[in-house]
């Protein structure tokens, strides 16, 4: 009977063993794919060690996001590029859902957090019931409302404000 002896390196000797992870070429063609990988756009030449700041960047999914950014339209509309956006986006739910194994859970994004949080909340709530917005409420809020009632089968009341004191009140 063999046995196979797995020989521990110190630290100086991974340092010296570049490489020995993947092979050098493999490595090359991974770290060409990622933009700034041995240099900072504003500080030049580095070694990239981060923990909590920032992250390297696929050059093709930057490329990509300027691409999708660039369309001058934003999903939920009725018009051509913001069904094409909406299509982008429920393309890459389908990925993120493949991505993470998550086949029978619930990924979902949105143009901002304020409709997230909206959106969670209609679907997650009993059946019934109204949404209610008054448009002395931040647009975000305003039209997340707005989009989400009918979809998750609620009224959408949109409340009068007080114009002078800009506010609403109970009595409204």
């Amino acid at each position: 009977m063999t046995t196979k002896s797995t020989q521990v390196l110190t630290p100086r000797q991974l340092i010296a063993a570049e490489g020995v992870f993947l092979p050098r070429e493999l490595l090359a063609r991974v770290r060409e794919r990622f933009l700034h990988v041995d240099d900072r756009p504003f500080s030049g030449k580095r070694i990239f060690f981060e923990n909590a700041g920032g992250s390297l960047m696929l050059e093709s999914v930057v490329m990509r996001g300027a691409e999708v950014a660039g369309i001058p339209d934003n999903e939920h509309r009725d018009n051509l590029a913001s069904h094409a956006v909406s299509r982008i986006v429920s393309a890459g739910l389908d990925d993120l859902s493949t991505f993470f194994g998550a086949s029978d859970g619930v990924i979902f994004g949105g143009e901002t957090g304020t409709e997230c949080l909206i959106r969670a909340a209609g679907l997650d709530a009993e059946a019934g019931g109204s949404i209610i917005a008054s448009s002395v409420e931040h647009p975000a809020t305003y039209d997340a409302t707005a989009q989400w009632a009918t979809p998750t089968d609620r009224d959408w009341i949109e409340v009068p404000f007080d114009v002078d004191a800009g506010r609403v009140t109970a009595a409204h």
